[in-house]
């Protein structure tokens, strides 16, 4: 189906951090596609680097909406969804999701694309998803000097533990991307 095409996961695996316009750009796209699925009041949910598969290694596509959902459904409390490493605090708490939710995700992805590391690691699930919701994430800056100051307070805004701190949309994340360089 997806012919030249791999996922970005396996990318940064085999080829480690992104370049720091490589990112911006793949990011740019990817919040594109992001944005989109939100004005059809879609949020995904579970969103991560295997969920985004880079054809021809520059034009990445968003797959697998298999947990996605519309943020007025109704949704049991108790449930979480989502990849440990990459879901956010309301998701490590099983609570309501929204398109803010995803921004995390995209943050923690940013993270990764120019670091070729995650920001919460640990020997379980369970630690892993409370570093979401109490631990702050090193700053990407100090594991690549590369990343100019204004990506790296997009990704940190991105990773607010709050949603209200975070951005509010896939297009407030894509207005700052669209300026990293002009104001590093």
């Amino acid at each position: 189906m997806f012919k030249n095409a791999e996922d970005l996961k396996k990318m940064i695996e085999e080829n480690g951090p992104f370049s720091v316009k490589d990112t911006v750009e793949i990011g740019k796209k990817i919040l594109r596609g992001l944005g989109h699925a939100h004005q059809k009041n879609i949020v995904h949910n579970d969103l991560k680097p295997q969920n985004i598969i880079m054809q021809h290694g520059k034009e990445p596509l968003i797959i697998d909406f298999g947990i996605a959902h519309s943020p007025v459904d109704a949704k049991d409390e108790n449930e979480v969804i989502g990849s440990v490493y990459y879901f956010s605090p309301e998701q490590a708490k099983a609570e309501h999701t929204d398109k803010r939710s995803d921004i995390y995700s995209f943050g923690i992805l940013l993270y990764e694309l120019c670091t070729g590391k995650l920001p919460f690691v640990g020997d379980d699930p369970l630690t892993i998803a409370l570093m979401h919701v109490h631990q702050k994430p090193k700053a990407p800056i100090e594991l690549n000097p590369e990343i100019p100051e204004s990506l790296n307070r997009i990704i940190l805004k991105a990773l607010e533990k709050e949603p209200d701190k975070r951005y509010q949309n896939a297009l407030e994340v894509l207005g700052d991307l669209n300026r990293v360089f002009e104001d590093p």
